[in-house]
């Protein structure tokens, strides 16, 4: 049924309709007969649902009316005193009041006075509530470790994060992202607008690495028709034989040997993948099965995450892109776009927030 506003003449008749027949035994189904004569008297209008019936009998049976006083009871007028802005302050100080509606019900103080109090007075303004993922004690104590060590590896070799290359892959939907906090629709009346989305949307993995010698990627996981394919251990060690080490080379040359490779999970993680990587790299590694272990909980550390990705995406979908084809290409066209001093600057942030992770200075 669509939406139906009753009228108060509506509203009185479906309650006695319903009173009626309340407490007869013989009327087995009350809505039925409601329905009957609401038809009989409103036709051709679609009749209420039981909902919506028995919401306007309880409301007779709390205000002794068809009308939900509760609604229009006027907010309490009262004025901005001295008295009142130490009331608000303290219920603010003592966590009881999380909201206006919070403060006005506990200090008896009108809601719009609370309201300039709170923003003229005391000059507070609300925020959001950030929801964080909880990270393990054991966890927190790997990053802890891990960002010490590394601060101590930069004071014997400053050069040491010029050579490490933090990799990461990401999916790219070719539906976009859409962030609903950013997105505002100024007019008069409620736009029409809609954002749709895909149940199963078509997607493409991306796979690249980052270090302050400058960037290296993207790299598609799809087969030879070009389509897409799920990152397993033999995919990504094609990967990194194949067209990583290659590209490598050939951005560092004779200073291969120098070089280190930092990577996260499973399944880059896995028994033949560790083995290939330790015969590229010999030991130096990154990861979380490696002698210097990758934290797990650590996006914050990893440029790809808190940089790469981010920088990617906002530019890709800038725009609406028609096809993976066009997705893809798209992809490419950002990433040519990242110059080697953004590298260099990306990376340099690194250092301080292992110093903020460790709460120390170098």
């Amino acid at each position: 049924m669509g939406k139906n506003l009753l009228s108060t003449e509506e509203k009185k008749d479906l309650v006695k309709w319903y009173i009626e027949v309340k407490n007869d035994k013989n009327v087995k189904n009350k809505y039925k007969y409601v329905k009957e004569n609401y038809e009989l008297k409103y036709h051709p209008k679609v009749p209420p649902t039981k909902k919506t019936v028995l919401n306007n009998v309880k409301i007779f049976n709390k205000f002794g009316s068809v009308i939900n006083r509760q609604k229009h009871t006027p907010h309490k007028k009262t004025v901005v005193t001295e008295e009142n802005i130490k009331k608000v302050k303290s219920t603010l100080e003592s966590g009881s009041g999380k909201s206006v509606r919070d403060i006005e019900l506990k200090t008896n103080i009108g809601r719009e006075s609370v309201r300039f109090i709170l923003n003229e007075e005391l000059k507070l303004f609300p925020y959001k509530v950030q929801i964080m993922q909880k990270i393990p004690e054991n966890s927190i104590k790997k990053r802890l470790d891990f960002c010490t060590k590394m601060i101590q590896k930069l004071q014997l070799d400053p050069n040491l994060l010029n050579n490490i290359w933090f990799s990461d892959e990401s999916h790219f939907y070719l539906d976009g992202h859409c962030n609903k906090q950013n997105m505002r629709i100024w007019g008069s009346e409620k736009p029409e607008k809609f954002i749709e989305k895909s149940a199963h949307p078509l997607y493409v993995t991306v796979w690249c690495a980052i270090s302050a010698q400058g960037f290296i990627g993207p790299y598609f996981f799809e087969n030879s028709n070009q389509e897409r394919i799920i990152v397993n251990q033999t995919n990504y060690q094609n990967m990194i034989e194949n067209y990583f080490v290659p590209e490598l080379r050939k951005r560092v040359g004779d200073r291969f040997n120098e070089q280190i490779f930092m990577q996260d999970t499973s399944p880059h993680t896995a028994k033949k993948t560790m083995e290939l990587l330790e015969k590229i790299f010999g030991g130096k590694i990154i990861s979380i099965k490696s002698t210097d272990i990758w934290p797990p909980y650590s996006p914050d550390l990893n440029p790809c995450d808190y940089f790469l990705w981010g920088f990617l995406k906002d530019r890709v979908f800038s725009e609406n892109v028609g096809n993976i084809s066009l997705l893809k290409e798209k992809i490419k066209q950002v990433c040519s776009e990242i110059t080697e001093e953004m590298c260099e600057r990306v990376l340099n942030n690194l250092r301080f927030r292992l110093n903020y992770c460790t709460g120390s200075s170098f």
